[in-house]
């Protein structure tokens, strides 16, 4: 299905963005993976290829998307799946400046130095897929996180103006919002790990 496909993830390591880089493999595609720690054994495991890369640092996106590019091709898919969340505390806004900043980064400009560095060739060549996970909270809202929330939503935005703006460039975006999910960022949350839904695992959301 994606055969001859350069596909590139952000945050691949476990959960949701491994569970997507093994269903590219076994469709087909070339994979690059990336998380804050180059993370080789899943790359091993899954067979893909592994980068480091830190989504919060436009550096770094930079270096990840052309290290990737530079070893298996130019980029057909972009996956920006790393994200973060943390508790508000007592009250609604009483989470710290560092964590708001934090969720702001890896959730919204991650992306955004992503599509900054891909959209210029993309739009060139007239295709190219981006693809952001923005959680059902993107949609709805994580009770207990401000933060996460409404940097999910700012994800969701950012996944519609990019359609707007370039869909008739032949550039395609796509917004992935699962309720919670079995991962190490719902691991030991009672109200993801009690919902009455239960958790969606990493290769259905795939």
């Amino acid at each position: 299905m994606f055969k001859n496909q350069i596909v590139a993830i952000t945050g691949a390591s476990g959960g949701i963005g491994r569970g997507i880089a093994e269903m590219f493999v076994k469709n087909g595609a070339t994979v690059a993976i990336s998380d804050l720690q180059k993370p080789s054994q899943t790359a091993s495991e899954i067979g893909a290829t592994a980068f480091a890369c830190d989504v919060s640092d436009e550096a770094s996106v930079k270096h990840f998307i052309a290290d990737a590019e530079l070893q298996l091709g130019p980029i057909d898919i972009y996956v920006s799946n790393a994200g973060v969340g943390s508790g508000n505390g007592r009250y609604v806004a009483g989470a710290s400046n560092e964590s708001w900043e934090q969720a702001w980064q890896v959730n919204v400009m991650g992306s955004v130095y992503a599509a900054r560095a891909l959209m210029p060739n993309w739009v060139k060549q007239g295709s190219g897929r981006f693809v952001i996970t923005a959680s059902a909270a993107g949609l709805l809202n994580q009770i207990g996180s401000a933060s996460y929330s409404a940097t999910k939503h700012a994800a969701v935005s950012l996944a519609e103006s990019i359609a707007i703006e370039h869909g008739m460039d032949g550039v395609k975006s796509h917004c992935i919002c699962p309720q919670y999910v079995r991962s190490n960022m719902t691991k030991g949350m009672e109200m993801a790990e009690g919902s009455q839904d239960g958790l969606l695992e990493p290769k259905d959301v795939a």
